[in-house]
């Protein structure tokens, strides 16, 4: 929750112009939905072998990305 928060709180004051969010938590499109109305840019960097689509659907973009195995 305190991620989200922050989220919306950096997109209302306008400190930042792009946000990146690494998960595959559905929780938080709401914070997404609020930052892209707030105008920044909303990155989801895929980090999941079954990347969730409603994420997908509220980023503006899809970053692939590689978990590295040991």
């Amino acid at each position: 929750m305190k991620i989200g928060l922050d989220i919306a709180w950096m997109a209302t004051k306008r400190i930042v112009d792009i946000i990146v969010l690494v998960t595959n938590d559905t929780d938080f499109v709401t914070p997404m939905k609020l930052a892209r109305t707030e105008g920044v840019v909303v990155a989801v960097y895929n980090i999941s072998s079954k990347p969730a689509l409603l994420l997908q659907e509220h980023a503006d973009l899809v970053l692939p990305g590689q978990v590295p195995m040991r």
